[in-house]
């Protein structure tokens, strides 16, 4: 297994040194351990059934970098083999004809926007042993309508399965809190929110609301209502697709009022340039307790750096830039909750151009 957890080896655009691999997949040996290798573009464009190899030229295919099926509208099916640990964000961005995956078992990281918008994604099997699923990896994906998250997960970021409308069940199978961002499942509708193992949990903006789930061992509880009957209950057991369908140390159930948390995001942002740096300005938000700036030379966003500003600052210098070079610039600002950090929506986007 190799070890993969600094993001620029499947986020960062860094020159690489390719090879072509059965007129299909250009792949990388770079940034990974000896007998390892990347894959860094697929070069397909009819196939509707794609097969990742798990070797390549004797090495072990590890790593799915960013955006590698990007758009590949025609793709219907994918088979990922179980030599994957890493997948790249946006690796399967807008594949709309996408019905089924299940993801490899070495599977440690989701990146961000891994399937978003997938449409026509109806199943996703989460295997265990999955640690982390980052931001925007399900988003949009309006045909799921059962999700079960594995013990194993530590870390959900934010909006991974927002704007899942279809989105009924959500099954945790936790022992333990993980950290889930506030966001998770902003905007789903879910009709059950089962709970294994763990018998209670707490989520932010679901539907717009801000809802506690408690299972005590019949009965699912939405902020202290019943949401589901034994006719349910039983559906949701004999579902192939939980694998412990036990439920340990029931609690007795409390109704929970909790204060929606919205966050202004910042306006007014101006930016200064010179040769190489920019400096950057913006209205201050009531109630932040600091603010994000992100900067990047594409329009989209891709490759975003991001810095810190603290509550009380509201201008921050962006230095080590390249002479001469347009950069598109954004600000959103954050609070704090006992669930963590509550973000706005980004700024508008501001372009700029740094001085010969």
């Amino acid at each position: 297994m190799i070890v993969t957890t600094n993001p620029i080896i499947v986020n960062a655009e860094t020159e690489m040194t390719t090879e072509i691999f059965d007129s299909t997949w250009e792949y990388s040996t770079d940034d990974l351990p000896d007998g390892f290798a990347q894959i860094v573009s697929y070069l397909g464009n009819s196939e509707k059934n794609v097969i990742i190899p798990s070797e390549i030229n004797g090495l072990q295919v590890a790593v799915i970098r960013s955006k590698v099926f990007y758009n590949h509208k025609e793709i219907e099916s994918i088979s990922i083999p179980d030599s994957i640990e890493v997948i790249g964000s946006g690796a399967f961005c807008g594949c709309t004809s996408l019905d089924n995956v299940t993801l490899p078992a070495k599977l440690i990281s989701l990146y961000s926007s891994t399937f978003k918008d997938c449409t026509n994604l109806k199943n996703i099997v989460l295997n265990d042993g999955l640690l982390n699923i980052g931001s925007e990896a399900f988003l949009n994906c309006t045909s799921l309508e059962m999700i079960s998250i594995p013990s194993s997960v530590e870390v959900m970021d934010a909006n991974v399965f927002s704007d899942c409308t279809n989105l009924k069940v959500i099954k945790m199978l936790l022992s333990k809190t993980p950290s889930i961002h506030y966001y998770t499942f902003e905007r789903c509708r879910p009709e059950l929110f089962w709970l294994l193992e763990s018998n209670e949990y707490t989520i932010g903006y679901c539907n717009n609301h801000h809802y506690k789930y408690t299972f005590d061992g019949n009965t699912i509880y939405q902020n202290g209502k019943v949401v589901n009957n034994s006719s349910a209950t039983n559906d949701i057991n004999n579902s192939s697709s939980v694998k412990d369908n036990s439920v340990k140390n029931p609690s007795t159930v409390k109704k929970v009022n909790v204060k929606k948390v919205s966050v202004k995001k910042p306006s007014s942002v101006k930016t200064t340039p010179k040769s190489k740096t920019i400096l950057v300005s913006w209205k201050k938000v009531s109630g932040a307790k600091g603010y994000e700036i992100r900067y990047s030379t594409k329009s989209g966003m891709k490759g975003a750096k991001k810095i810190k500003a603290s509550a009380s600052k509201t201008k921050v210098t962006i230095k080590k830039l390249k002479r001469n070079k347009k950069y598109y610039i954004q600000v959103r600002a954050y609070k704090k909750t006992n669930e963590g950090k509550v973000y706005s929506n980004w700024s508008k986007k501001v372009k700029t151009k740094t001085k010969k």
